[in-house]
């Protein structure tokens, strides 16, 4: 038993050296990727920022820079777009604010959805779990409430030829040993707090996405203050173009408010009122 014991001891102490090595290259190896995964981002980031259409690049940003410019533009009697309307106001952004673009929401519902299903999923497993936890203590109670059986023992054996009864007795036995019945425990620290942080985590991460983007945009342009004039100019272009074309839109919106009117679909009406308003005109004669 004592070396029996000994070897057992050795297995488990080469165990927990293997483990605790494994999660101590495990935890370096996961820092060298995040890092690694950090720079790979910044140097895709950084090379369509500066690529040939760097300047429609999130080019939807409102900075200060493009407000000096507009106003620039203003004193010199020339075009301006600020402020922007209500139609514009949901498609661009004035740094800094926590509006979404709709780029931006599209993909921070992609975002959430994996996260949605595996929150579903640990919602599922918990359920499992908890009902698995009542089936056990039922059966635990069940079987703690069963009575005991009554054994009556009795030995014999012969004695000067006859025989005859040496020992009688009589003890109680339970149905089950109390430490062979499983004791179940529900453990809703070790699992949800955990989860808890990880999804709130999550969340704070999607919902500053559009923080972070507006920060690279900051940062890059004070780095780079020719494609910060190239991407003014081009997003102030952009927005007179667009209002440039809104009459044109509206004019041809109007026949469908004529649609709307009673007149075109009981035409009937529309003569009626005519020869009303005809005798009207010659009694005025």
């Amino acid at each position: 038993m004592n070396d029996t014991r000994g070897e057992v001891l050795g297995v488990l102490h080469h165990m927990v050296v293997t483990t605790e090595l494994l999660t101590s290259v495990g935890q370096k190896l996961l820092a060298l990727a995040g890092l690694l995964l950090i720079l790979v981002s910044t140097g895709l980031f950084l090379k369509r920022f500066l690529g040939p259409c760097g300047w429609k690049y999130e080019n939807v940003y409102i900075t200060k820079q493009f407000v000096r410019f507009d106003e620039k533009e203003r004193h010199q009697q020339r075009p301006c777009v600020l402020p922007l309307n209500k139609k514009e106001r949901k498609k661009y952004v004035i740094v800094p604010s926590l509006q979404l673009t709709p780029k931006e929401k599209k993909t921070l519902g992609l975002f959430f959805l994996p996260v949605l299903t595996y929150l579903y999923m640990w919602v599922l497993f918990a359920a499992v779990d908890y009902l698995l936890y009542r089936l056990i203590s039922s059966m635990n109670k069940q079987f703690q409430s069963l009575p005991g059986l009554e054994v009556h023992l009795k030995l014999r054996g012969e004695k000067q030829g006859t025989q005859g009864v040496v020992h009688d007795s009589a003890f109680n036995i339970s149905m089950f040993e109390p430490s062979c019945i499983p004791k179940p425990r529900l453990s809703v620290s070790e699992t949800w707090v955990p989860l808890s942080i990880i999804l709130l985590t999550l969340i704070i991460l999607g919902l500053l996405s559009s923080m972070l983007m507006q920060l690279k945009i900051l940062v890059s342009v004070s780095f780079y203050p020719k494609v910060e004039r190239e991407r003014i100019e081009y997003l102030h272009a952009k927005l007179l173009e667009k209002r440039s074309k809104q009459p044109l839109r509206e004019a041809d919106g109007k026949p469908s408010l004529y649609f709307k009117k009673i007149h075109f679909w009981f035409p009937v009406l529309k003569m009626i009122r005519k020869k009303q308003t005809i005798p009207a005109n010659e009694d005025d004669l």
